[in-house]
């Protein structure tokens, strides 16, 4: 045995350095990263945006899709009918969304100026 082994045991001898530790650990960080930033922007897809929209389909688009082309045909024209009737409602949900954000975003925050 050499004078460098004498004062060290087993698990001393077989432990890794430091630097490969903190390589293990970031690259661990780094790839948890990745898994949620992909994970929220598929949640964020899945559910319709940032406000959580209103998802206009959805599974009914599925089952839409299996019926009959004329059956297809008359639902597509209700459909139509009723989002043109609401589109206005919905542009001004969005604006009034907007404004709030917007005014939430001004400093100081100014509850009155709602």
């Amino acid at each position: 045995m050499s004078n460098l082994d004498m004062g060290k045991n087993d698990n001393q001898k077989k432990r890794a350095p430091r630097w490969m530790w903190v390589t293990l650990i970031s690259s661990l960080a780094v790839n948890l990263l990745i898994i949620g930033i992909v994970g929220g922007a598929a949640y964020k897809w899945r559910h319709g945006g940032h406000w959580g929209g209103h998802g206009f389909g959805g599974p009914m688009a599925k089952y839409i899709s299996t019926l009959p082309d004329e059956r297809r045909s008359e639902i597509r024209k209700t459909i139509h009918a009723h989002f043109m009737k609401l589109r206005p409602q919905w542009k001004e949900v969005h604006r009034a969304r907007k404004k709030v954000s917007e005014s939430l975003k001004v400093e100081p925050f100014n509850r009155i100026g709602l």
